[in-house]
């Protein structure tokens, strides 16, 4: 099991998930699995399940859903098909 955290934003207005064991994220790699809606470099912006997800490749995701069930799935998914 791929063990992360979740945390409130310190705006209160997002979700930010961390892995455990700090680690990059390959951006080229997740964007082969998931729909990208935007592109940046050192971030993209991926749709999963209707959820759009901020991925940093410093190794964050970042949600702007208030469902924690939702949030930790749809993470676990990320992750499985990235580490």
């Amino acid at each position: 099991m791929i063990e992360f955290e979740v945390k409130k934003c310190k705006t209160k207005a997002s979700y930010s998930v961390t892995l455990k064991k700090k680690q990059k994220l390959q951006l080229e790699r997740l964007s082969k699995h998931f729909e990208v809606v935007s592109d940046a470099g050192i971030a993209i912006v991926i749709m999963v399940e209707d959820v759009e997800v901020i991925c940093h490749g410093y190794g964050e995701l970042k949600f702007k859903i208030n469902n924690l069930d939702k949030i930790k799935e749809i993470s676990e998914k990320i992750f499985s098909k990235i580490l």
